[in-house]
């Protein structure tokens, strides 16, 4: 019993020396302030989108603010987004108890293009009430367009010029400049004409400039303008050509030392028969077996190579009854 008291007393002289306990400071009154529920009610509500908008075409949103509480309360405009302005009764007087107000919201679109998110924050001047937000969603449309990035000449004939046009269309109306910086082939030949806020870019393509042996084609068009926010379009444009007799295949390359002929086929498009009337080699080194007199639906040529080193020619065949020259590179590429 003695032993057990001598132990209590220590213990407890040692819980007096370490002092009193700490404390832990109360909360701030900003961590326990309460935002009280909404004193406003705001129609629209939400996110309102604007689907188009103009390059320089202004909006107004209005929107209609009624205090729901017993008590009146006054509004006032946060920071704003470029190109938003807000102006209304709803911000010039405190609205009483079951008071309705309106504000407008003013968009202005200029230098800005595509999808553009506006948020209005608006404070009250109870201090127990949160911020209020107006956001807002629009698509400006481009001031400089285009009717169309990719076209076609569709199939084209070799006595034929077809032509195809891009429209620039520049909807504020400032003088439009549209100038073509990329080189054309020689088989594509370009103008321009402004008709008011419209330039009309013109291609021609002229398939007998087009190179033997050449169906088919994809030009890339680069454009530059003086839109401030369209200074380059990018246009693309195809072709294919077709004649009235096709050669399968379309060039005879040798490229092997051992070959020494090799077949060409020619038919005609519309499945009739055909002729040769002349048949010429412009260049060295190949030989044709002419084929066998008369029309036939498919005729067979052999093409001879006598040439020993890297060489080029054209076949040229004019069949009867057609204008038409057909002509069939030919080719010893040695090791490619």
């Amino acid at each position: 019993m003695h032993f057990r008291r001598v132990m209590l007393c220590f213990l407890g002289m040692a819980l007096l020396g370490q002092g009193p306990a700490p404390t832990v400071p109360p909360p701030s009154s900003e961590a326990t302030r309460k935002v009280d529920p909404a004193r406003l009610e705001i129609s629209p509500k939400g996110r309102v989108k604007i689907p188009s908008v103009g390059p320089r075409e202004k909006k107004e949103l209005v929107y209609t603010f009624t205090n729901i509480s017993p008590a009146p309360i006054a509004l006032r405009a946060l920071d704003l987004a470029p190109g938003v302005t807000v102006d209304g009764p709803a911000l010039r007087q405190p609205l009483l108890a079951g008071a309705s107000a309106t504000l407008t919201m003013t968009l202005d679109p200029t230098d800005w293009v595509g999808v553009q998110r506006r948020n209005v924050r608006l404070k009250t001047d109870d201090p127990h009430q949160g911020e209020y937000y107006l956001p807002v969603e629009m698509t400006v449309r481009p001031d400089l367009t285009v009717d169309g990035e990719r076209k076609g000449f569709g199939e084209v004939k070799s006595h034929e010029t077809p032509q195809l046009k891009f429209l620039f269309t520049r909807e504020t109306g400032d003088p439009t400049q549209v100038r073509l910086v990329s080189k054309l082939p020689d088989y594509l030949e370009c103008e321009l004409e402004v008709v008011k806020n419209t330039t009309e870019l013109r291609l021609s393509l002229h398939p007998d400039k087009i190179a033997p042996g050449v169906s088919l084609g994809l030009e890339t068009l680069q454009i530059e303008t003086n839109a401030p926010h369209q200074p380059k379009f990018m246009l693309y444009v195809d072709w294919k050509l077709t004649h009235g007799v096709e050669a399968t295949p379309a060039r005879v390359v040798f490229l092997e030392p051992n070959q020494s002929s090799l077949s060409l086929q020619l038919k005609r498009r519309d499945g009739k028969t055909i002729a040769i009337e002349k048949l010429t080699v412009d260049g060295e080194g190949f030989r044709v077996t002419q084929a066998p007199k008369g029309a036939a639906k498919t005729l067979r040529l052999r093409v001879h190579r006598k040439a020993t080193q890297e060489t080029k020619a054209i076949l040229c065949i004019q069949f009867k009854g057609l204008d038409e020259i057909l002509k069939v590179p030919l080719a010893y590429l040695p090791g490619k």
